[in-house]
């Protein structure tokens, strides 16, 4: 191999194996500082040391997904009207779908107007009992 960064020469006419090359490059060299920063120096005196990184961003606190109670009411009337508003959107795709048909004796069994004006309401209903929730906790 050279000392230019070439690529290795074949020795007995073989290639070197990348195993090999793997194990050279994961040695630690002198004067070449790793990415994971220099190791911790441990006194001998101090008894049992933790020598793990405290690093918070590694571990985040651990929180339970059913744990209603953490998320306040304004989050809950939101997440409820945004929902309603995509059943309401979902229904207006559908009820659109259904006058635009070119089968005029394709009937749907499902009323997807009446849903979409319904799913509709119901959003406009959470949505602003959400914002006066928001806007009432934060006066």
């Amino acid at each position: 191999m050279n000392d230019r960064g070439g690529t290795a020469e074949p020795v007995n006419g073989k290639a070197p194996s990348s195993s090999g090359q793997d194990a050279a490059l994961s040695r630690l060299k002198h004067g070449f500082d790793s990415r994971r920063g220099h190791q911790p120096c441990i006194p001998l005196s101090a008894g049992p040391v933790d020598i793990r990184p405290q690093v918070m961003w590694m571990h985040p606190p651990v929180r339970n997904a059913m744990d209603f109670d953490s998320i306040s009411p304004a989050l809950q009337f939101a997440a409820a009207g945004a929902a309603a508003m995509a059943v309401a959107l979902f229904a207006g795709v559908h009820e659109r779908r259904e006058r635009r048909r070119r089968d005029l004796d394709r009937i749907s069994a499902v009323p997807w107007a009446l849903i979409s004006v319904l799913a509709s309401m119901l959003a406009i209903i959470l949505l602003a009992t959400a914002a006066k929730s928001y806007f009432a906790a934060g006066a």
